[in-house]
């Protein structure tokens, strides 16, 4: 539960960072479409990332 709340509060400490920036990026003529791809390719990543990590910790505890 601890864990849970940890990477809530960090995502939405993320998101609140990068709101005034895509509000920027839209405003100085990026299409939604771009904004939008921008957070996506961002958060896989980040989640793709954590997903490497923990697939190999949890190989390594099973040895």
């Amino acid at each position: 539960m601890l864990a849970l709340v940890g990477v809530y509060g960090v995502t939405s400490f993320v998101v609140s960072r990068r709101t005034r920036e895509i509000g920027i990026r839209v405003a100085l003529g990026a299409s939604r479409g771009t904004a939008m791809w921008l957070i996506l390719t961002l958060g896989l990543f980040g989640s793709g990332i954590d997903v490497i990590i923990a697939a190999s910790c949890g190989w390594f505890a099973m040895y």
